[in-house]
């Protein structure tokens, strides 16, 4: 790497995240996946934010240097698929090699709809309260009809549609 320090290369992303740009460019895949979980995680103007920093949800130190992330994407993304901590790992907290996947929007909405509280249904009714369904679905990061499933209380306490 010529004497240059990872931080002289590049700005850290959200004051943790790096890219040394040694082979994967910023203009990848990879790069706007690796981007956009670590804005979940850690940059509180980010919508999802909430459901994600705000809830304790962090990415494994491993995966702050962008170039690490990329091989392993490179590894395991298949087109049309979205990245995933839920399905390996019931519960899980934590980005990581260890503990993500690739799978199908379908069931990676599945995983969203299952994680539900109270707090979720009470604020997805505010949100509506004050805005439309698209509103909620945004915020919750779903499908407007699951949104509307959100507002009208017809999941139960674990996300399990009545």
């Amino acid at each position: 790497m010529s004497g240059i320090t990872k931080l002289e290369q590049g700005q850290l992303i959200f004051g943790l995240g790096f890219n040394t740009r040694e082979y994967y460019p910023s203009s990848s895949k990879a790069y706007k996946v690796w981007h956009s979980m670590l804005a979940r995680c850690y940059s509180p103007k980010h919508i999802s934010y909430p459901q994600y920093g705000g809830s304790s949800i962090s990415v494994d130190p491993l995966w702050f240097d962008f170039q690490i992330f990329a091989v392993w994407h490179e590894e395991h993304y298949e087109q049309g698929c979205e990245l995933d901590k839920d399905t390996l790992i019931k519960g899980n907290k934590i980005y990581g090699p260890s503990t993500c996947k690739y799978i199908l929007p379908k069931f990676n909405r599945v995983n969203r709809i299952s994680s539900y509280t109270k707090q979720d249904i009470d604020k997805a009714q505010e949100l509506k309260q004050i805005g439309t369904y698209k509103d909620v679905a945004v915020w919750f990061n779903c499908s407007i009809g699951q949104a509307y499933n959100l507002v009208t209380n017809k999941y139960n306490i674990t996300g399990v549609k009545k």
